[in-house]
This record gives structure tokens, C-alpha cells and sequence, in this order.
């Protein structure tokens, strides 16, 4: 017989994550053993599906007020139903805890969105320019250097063409 993949939500917070039925689950959040719904997993992605495609979703977030298009999609508002079933009347309910964890979903929720949406177009991404590798002086940390010319060497005696850096901080030799 195979497991039931259903809805679970913690009555702290109100984080909603699928599991198995019958399992004992703990919140990613908070650690308290999550809530059993009576919703399956194939229930909550079909109302997730539902809304909008995601490069809709990304110009509307870059146009206008985000909590307004997150709150009216049908997947948050399914959420909160759920929430209100399960957690506001709990005995377990945490306020500061569930406002955090809302703002949390809101920001993961809006980065997922334009990850997503620059990866669904065919656009080149775009790299940030790397800052030009600099020696550091390994004692101190210093990048600024006095070139030294080495008066001798072991093999070849006097008179050698290599360099060495001094570190201006501390003044020891650099490599």
C-alpha cells in the first residue's frame, strides 16, 4: 500500500508543507509537530498551477505593489484559509512567530518569482564583475607592496633578476 502524500501545517506558525499520513513531521520553522489536514498534495498544486504564469507574475511584481499580487493569488489565499482552520484558534499559536514566518514566505515567494522568471526567458545572465585578484600580505593583510630586487641567490649567486614584496604594514617578505 502506498503512503498518502497529504497537507500539513504547523498550529505555531503556520508553515503549510506536504507529508505523509499518519507521519509525525516537524516544522522547518519552529520544530513543533505539524497538523494533519484534509487536503492531499495533488489538491494544493492543482490551486497553485492555477494562478498566473510566472513571467506575468514577475512584471506585475516589477510594476506594482507586491504584497497586494501576493496576497490575491489563489495559492496564498488557500493558505490562509488553511491557517485560519488550523492555527489561529490553536492553543499553540505564536503571533510574533507566525508574522514572521508570513514575511519570510513573502520574500522567499518574491525571489522565487524572479529567479524563475530570468530563467524561463532566454536572456543571458548577467555576471557580476569580480573584483581583480590582489596579493594580501599573509601576517597582516595588506595589499600595498615594495618590490625588493634580490641582491644574490643560493644558486646563482649575485646579481639575480628575481623581485621580492615587501609588505608596507608590517614589512614582511611576500611570496
Amino acid at each position: 500500500m502506498s503512503k498518502i502524500e497529504i497537507m500539513k501545517i504547523c498550529p505555531k506558525c503556520g508553515k503549510v508543507m506536504y507529508g505523509y499520513k499518519g507521519e509525525e513531521r516537524a516544522c522547518k520553522v519552529c520544530d513543533t509537530i505539524m497538523a494533519e489536514t484534509n487536503f492531499t498534495d495533488d489538491e494544493y498544486e492543482e490551486i497553485r498551477d492555477s494562478d498566473k504564469d510566472f513571467s506575468e507574475l514577475a512584471e506585475l511584481i516589477d510594476k506594482g505593489d507586491n504584497r497586494e499580487v501576493y496576497n490575491n493569488l489563489k495559492e496564498i489565499q488557500w493558505k490562509e484559509m488553511l491557517r485560519e482552520q488550523y492555527v489561529i484558534n490553536s492553543p499553540e499559536y505564536d503571533e510574533a512567530l507566525y508574522r514572521k514566518r508570513e514575511q519570510d514566505d513573502f520574500e522567499w515567494w518574491i525571489n522565487e518569482i524572479r529567479y524563475l522568471f530570468l530563467n524561463d526567458k532566454d536572456t543571458e545572465a548577467v555576471e557580476t564583475p569580480k573584483a581583480p585578484k590582489t596579493k594580501r600580505c599573509p601576517k597582516c593583510g595588506g595589499t600595498q607592496f615594495t618590490p625588493v630586487r634580490r641582491k644574490f641567490s643560493l644558486l646563482t649567486g649575485f646579481a639575480t633578476n628575481k623581485i621580492d614584496l615587501i609588505c608596507n604594514s608590517c614589512g614582511s617578505k611576500v611570496k
